[in-house]
């Protein structure tokens, strides 16, 4: 993981963030591809005593992991909105 992700973030923070991330993907709805999918098919208690049941390092890197995830797919639509424009001018 990125160590840069991981440091700018303390573990309260980044439990914090997981509560959010349990409800939506910043994507939007829950892609199978994003690393909370199977955490957002739980009931609210159930995602809750999981991310507390992770460690400070373990919340911190499950967050980093949906932090990249999150930078490349931004990349990627980005990339595909780019080339619709140039299709759409010629």
């Amino acid at each position: 993981m990125n160590d840069t992700l991981q440091t700018q973030l303390d573990p309260v923070s980044a439990r914090r963030m997981l509560i959010w991330l349990s409800f939506e993907c910043p994507s939007g709805g829950n892609p199978e591809y994003c690393p909370a999918h199977d955490i957002r098919l739980k009931s609210l208690e159930e995602r809750r005593a999981w991310i507390d049941s992770l460690g400070d390092e373990e919340c911190l890197a499950f967050y980093g992991r949906h932090r990249e995830c999150e930078v490349r797919h931004s990349l990627e639509a980005k990339a595909v909105r780019k080339e619709k424009l140039r299709a759409a001018v010629g």
